[in-house]
């Protein structure tokens, strides 16, 4: 009896740690994608390549590199970090809008990009679910 007293305590621990980390990475997105959205540069590139990964399981994810000019008219190049969720079909030759740090030209995002408000929020919710989830077996067992 005692040990399934204990279980049922390191569950409730574990469930309150899972609620705090998601809220965490909740509060970092959010941060990270509000500052960049607020001092970035806004500007529009094109899709130069697109290359496609076969995930075990089937799923295609698609990599899509992209060019874009700098407020300073510099050129920069590489592959656009996009959401594995992502639904957008890339298409080489097509133009987007985007924002990028100017004192990191290297991080981008998509400007519209959906994910941008539902992921942070999700991960809030679903940290402070956990969380009273936790609570709740706590009030339960005593």
């Amino acid at each position: 009896m005692e040990m399934a007293m204990y279980q049922g305590y390191l569950f409730i621990l574990l469930m309150f740690i899972g609620g705090v980390i998601l809220i965490d990475l909740g509060i970092f997105t959010k941060t990270q994608t509000n500052h960049l959205f607020k001092w970035g540069v806004a500007t529009d590139c094109e899709v130069v390549k697109v290359e496609d990964e076969v995930l075990p399981g089937g799923q295609h994810v698609e990599h899509p590199y992209i060019k874009f000019m700098t407020t300073d008219k510099g050129w920069i190049s590489g592959e656009l970090a996009v959401d594995p969720t992502n639904r957008h079909h890339f298409v080489p030759g097509e133009r987007m809008h985007i924002i990028y740090n100017q004192q990191d030209p290297n991080e981008v995002k998509i400007d519209k990009m959906p994910g941008r408000t539902w992921l942070p929020t999700f991960l809030l919710v679903a940290g402070f679910g956990l969380m009273l989830a936790a609570a709740h077996q706590i009030i339960v067992l005593h």
